[in-house]
């Protein structure tokens, strides 16, 4: 009696993983050893966070250049305009972080023979999103999975960089002191 339920389990588990939507990603490129995929995977993320950090310090001196502009206006639109420059280079930060990695996908793993999955697999995996409907083989996973501590570590960044730009300006103190 135990063993028909058993058998009826195990065809239906087979049958779904027939009809998976699971999308295994064959490569042309040789799978990377562990240390290959760390030191790759470092590198990127070193890169990606380097441009960041880049990108935040401009956003910063922008911002300090545009306060005097917007002093003048209301404190709605000084608010406004403070916050979309801000919020502007943050999103074209981590834009380019998924261009770097979806970039890395194709060009140093070979993981991707195009740019539509290579960016798509980028997105879902820096915003550590991961829906799972393409899985690396094994000599790619954990180079992949530096774009997602990629993106923990940029999501933090720029949360705290717009916490600390905005607070004051939301707070009525002043953002940039006077020298």
């Amino acid at each position: 009696m135990v063993v028909m339920p058993v058998l009826h389990v195990q065809a239906l588990i087979s049958k779904l993983r027939q009809n998976s939507s699971v999308q295994s990603c064959a490569t042309k490129a040789p799978p990377m050893t562990l240390i290959q995929q760390i030191f790759w995977g470092g590198l990127f993320l070193g890169l990606c966070l380097v441009l960041e950090t880049a990108l935040l310090l401009w956003c910063a001196d922008a911002l300090r250049r545009h306060h005097i502009r917007f002093s003048h206006h209301s404190r709605l639109m000084r608010q406004l305009g403070m916050l979309l420059i801000a919020i502007g280079f943050v999103v074209a930060a981590h834009t380019a972080h998924v261009w770097i990695w979806s970039a890395a996908l194709v060009l140093k793993g070979g993981i991707f023979d195009s740019w539509n999955p290579a960016v798509y697999f980028s997105v879902a995996t820096y915003t550590t999103l991961g829906y799972g409907d393409i899985v690396l083989d094994s000599g790619h996973r954990i180079f992949a999975s530096f774009a997602a501590m990629t993106g923990m570590l940029s999501f933090g960044i720029s949360t705290a960089f717009l916490v600390g730009m905005m607070r004051p300006v939301f707070f009525s103190r002043p953002v940039f002191p006077q020298d």
